[in-house]
């Protein structure tokens, strides 16, 4: 039977409906008159030729607002039927349950469903079965969800931007795998330069890296990432030989615009960067604002040995392990002692810095003075970071950092002042404050329009971590794997996201992918926290149990792990004895230690005497909460974002 209409794909909040195929005449016109009614409705229709039909299903179910089931004998003999069933119950989804048909139903159904909120059709007129309904399901819809403003009718025009692009990494033709650095360095530089234009839109590098290593034609990236022409490229290197190619094609039909080859050497790069930037604005009939002379790309430096140590240095920093930034420091002090004036270097070799002292790889004594040095020597080179000058003192002495309040006051005011200058770092802190106030979902809207402004990959990668850790937090599966996977394209060593898309893949239900991740994880942790995560989701609590006895005896792994083991596992108090323990500050209490619980088990611990008290030991109580909840929506005019209460997902 030929289905009635698309099923959704948006963020607003959806039904998943659940029946039976041979009930398809009597349901499609039930979920036909809802649409019409404004809900949002993903049904069977919505599986994507070509993905696996359990992932599919379990991340709609893992997501939706409400899960209708519509009861028939055929339903409820229906095996895929009752596995979704038992699928959105222990994912704790809201349940309504349309009795279509007089139907008894097994003992074990009906006592899954005995708490549930039911309709018996039959039992009232048509009038009255409508209106029943409509309000049941509005009752169970996130609040303040309005049906006009969840229409599923998709915009008439998906085309994107003509004067949009997306550059990828280019692909290492050469015989060594360490060349990967140059493609990279490259495709960011291009990235970073054409951003600069006004008329020109940009996709960020984080989604356009997202698609390393697949094989897509332009027309499907295009789909992907919105835009309407896209740059690949190749590069071949033996020694200080180089050989680079680039195509830049239209995505709408796969048209080449154009194609070309340059050979030369590492001393050519700069020119060649600038000439395919110039060409793909002449392409594109892009209008340069300022002086003709004007470059495009600016890589910071002229000297090709000290660019080139600066993008290897990068590349090992990113791995983000002892030896990645050892290795990249050594890199960053050959960049400056071929060009002292390389402001970029200083800057990044801070950050290194700065991420060896906070995760223990170097003792704490001279980092301070060190990395206030660096600093110096960057500010006479007139390089300006993408952080206010007083951030850069703080996060070098933690000392000078002042409590939530304060940094949330001055934040406030760094708002209302409408200064420019903070580059945007504004929205990243109120982020940051109102996470730490318990506002996750605002907290996430202000880390969503910062990182819109973060067009190349963060010089410092842990904000990116964090914001997608509130995706997790809040429920937003797909955007959190999304989010995770981009980043694992950009550094694919990275083991701390690699384990948290285990996680997710896990707790949404798509068992065979999270199988995948696991194993390359046990490559270099044979016993991990993301196991013990699997076996917990796939209801194996036994074995969990077991697994969690040795999470509990290991000293040196991170205390995150074992707290969540506890709160997953009902041991409430001993995971808030290992908090105390470990002395955790409150954006950790918010975030770190629920964003992998379910929504039963978040309000278990944090309606627990001892994690009320560690927040108001630190005077974050529900008062500060709702104070700062005012003061912000105070500058919705100048933030465009409204602040409220959080809902369970």
């Amino acid at each position: 039977m030929e289905r009635p209409f698309a099923a959704y794909k948006g963020d607003e909040p959806y039904l998943f409906v659940s029946y039976a195929h041979d009930d398809a005449a009597l349901v499609y016109s039930e979920i036909s008159a809802l649409r019409n009614q404004g809900f949002n409705i993903w049904y069977d229709e919505g599986i994507r030729p070509g993905t696996s039909w359990r992932d599919e299903v379990a991340l709609a179910l893992t997501q939706c607002s409400v899960f209708l089931y519509f009861i028939t004998p055929r339903s409820v003999a229906s095996s895929n039927c009752l596995n979704e069933v038992n699928f959105c119950l222990s994912r704790e989804r809201k349940v309504l349950c349309i009795h279509l048909e007089n139907t008894e139903l097994p003992i074990g159904l009906e006592l899954s469903l005995s708490a549930m909120q039911a309709i018996i059709k039959a039992d009232h007129a048509s009038e009255v079965y409508v209106e029943k309904l409509t309000e049941g399901l509005k009752s169970l819809m996130p609040k303040g969800t309005a049906l006009a403003e969840i229409s599923p009718l998709q915009s008439k025009s998906n085309k994107p931007d003509v004067k949009s692009i997306a550059i990828l990494p280019f692909v290492n033709r050469s015989n060594d795998p360490d060349n990967e650095y140059l493609c990279d360095g490259l495709a960011e530089e291009l990235i970073t330069g054409l951003a600069k234009i006004d008329d020109l839109k940009v996709s960020p590098q984080l989604s356009s890296f997202g698609l390393k290593g697949q094989s897509l034609t332009a027309q499907e990236i295009g789909i992907k990432l919105k835009i309407a022409n896209v740059l690949t490229g190749s590069i071949q290197k033996s020694g200080e030989r180089v050989r680079i190619t680039t195509t830049l094609s239209a995505t709408e039909h796969n048209e080449v615009l154009w194609s070309e080859r340059y050979d030369g050497t590492l001393e050519d790069v700069f020119e060649l960067q600038e000439d395919v930037a110039n060409k793909v604005i002449k392409a594109l009939k892009v209008e340069l604002i300022g002086e003709p002379e004007h470059r495009v790309i600016d890589a910071g430096t002229s000297n090709a040995v000290a660019y080139e140590n600066f993008l290897l240095g990068k590349h090992e920093f990113l791995k983000a392990t002892r030896s990645g930034f050892a290795q990249a420091r050594e890199y960053f002090a050959k960049a400056l002692s071929e060009d002292p004036e390389f402001g970029r270097v200083y800057w990044i070799d801070t950050i290194a810095r700065i991420r060896q002292r906070d995760i223990k790889l170097v003792p704490e004594a001279g980092v301070i003075d060190a990395a206030s040095t660096q600093i110096e020597r960057m500010k006479l080179t007139g390089f300006k970071p993408p952080m206010p000058s007083i951030w850069i003192e703080r996060i070098i002495d933690p000392g000078k950092m002042p409590d939530f309040k304060s940094m949330a006051k001055e934040t406030l005011a760094k708002f209302a002042s409408r200064e420019t200058d903070w580059q945007g770092y504004e929205y990243l802190l109120m982020a940051r404050h109102l996470s730490v106030a318990g506002l996750l979902n605002a907290g996430r809207e202000f880390f969503a329009h910062y990182n819109e402004q973060l067009v190349t990959y963060p010089d410092d990668p842990r904000d990116r971590h964090t914001y997608s850790n509130l995706l997790f937090a809040l429920g937003h599966f797909d955007k959190a794997i999304q989010e995770v996977s981009n980043i694992i394209a950009k550094d694919p060593q990275d083991q701390l996201n690699l384990g948290t898309r285990a996680m997710l893949y896990s707790r949404t239900g798509q068992y065979a992918k999270a199988d995948v991740d696991l194993a390359l994880l046990a490559k270099t942790f044979p016993r991990n926290f993301a196991q013990f995560y699997d076996l917990y989701w796939r209801r194996d609590l036994d074995a969990a149990r077991a697994y969690f006895e040795w999470l509990d005896r290991q000293r040196n792994l991170f205390p995150q792990f074992k707290i969540w083991a506890c709160f997953l596992l009902g041991y409430i108090d001993k995971g808030l004895d290992y908090v105390e323990l470990d002395n955790w500050s409150p954006a950790q209490m918010r975030v770190f230690a629920l964003y992998p619980l379910t929504p039963s088990i978040k309000r278990t611990v944090t309606a627990h005497p001892k994690y009320k008290a560690i927040l108001d030991a630190h005077g974050l109580d529900d008062v500060w909460r709702d104070e700062l909840m005012a003061k912000v929506n105070a500058l919705e005019s100048i933030t465009g974002i409204h602040v409220a209460l959080d809902e369970d997902y």
